[in-house]
């Protein structure tokens, strides 16, 4: 007692847990407003959805993990039979199937644990491997490349133990006309 009055600088009794159970006595009563209240029932459902959605995600991250080769690339074909392919010069053609052995022989995701990936892009018609960040929220996978200022983003299509299938997004979106198809590397 002596040791508390000399902090507090009173002889008189503490009164901080007599404090404490009136104020627990109104957030008690204030508690069912609280809960009651529609923006509040909102919140707490949706924070509800996401505990119990969370490990779908991380089965989603888990499944994602390792190197997947890309099979298959819509945009590929849309190029390839456009009019102005066909109407090409046998160079400019030549060129075109080139990069499109380079896409589909050597192109691969290689996520890893932790967020963190690795990828095949090509740039003047040279084949680069990028680094990059890599998370998946909700049916959206997004790519935050490490040395560059660029995110990409796609929709998550097909996830299963040997297949990849994402749809790149523009403006928010997942574009029909640029679907991605990818098997799993064995390890």
């Amino acid at each position: 007692r002596a040791v508390r009055d000399a902090q507090f600088g009173t002889s008189k009794p503490f009164l901080l847990p007599r404090h404490i159970n009136r104020l627990g006595t109104i957030l008690m009563k204030k508690q069912s407003l609280f809960i009651n209240h529609p923006m509040n029932k909102f919140i707490i459902n949706c924070t509800i959805s996401f505990v119990l959605l969370l490990p779908i995600h991380s089965m989603a991250q888990d499944q994602l993990t390792g190197k997947w080769d890309l099979t298959y690339f819509s945009a590929i074909d849309k190029i390839e039979f456009s009019p102005a392919m066909q109407l090409a010069d046998t160079a400019t053609y030549n060129q075109f199937l080139r990069s499109k052995k380079i896409i589909l022989e050597q192109f691969y995701y290689h996520f890893f644990e932790g967020g963190r990936m690795e990828y095949c892009d090509i740039e003047n018609s040279e084949l680069i491997i990028r680094e990059a960040f890599w998370s998946i929220k909700e049916d959206v996978l997004t790519i935050t490349e490490l040395k560059r200022p660029l995110e990409r983003q796609a929709k998550l299509l097909k996830l299963s133990g040997d297949e990849l299938e994402l749809s790149l997004m523009i403006d928010g979106e997942a574009s029909p006309d640029s679907k991605l198809v990818f098997e799993r590397m064995e390890q």
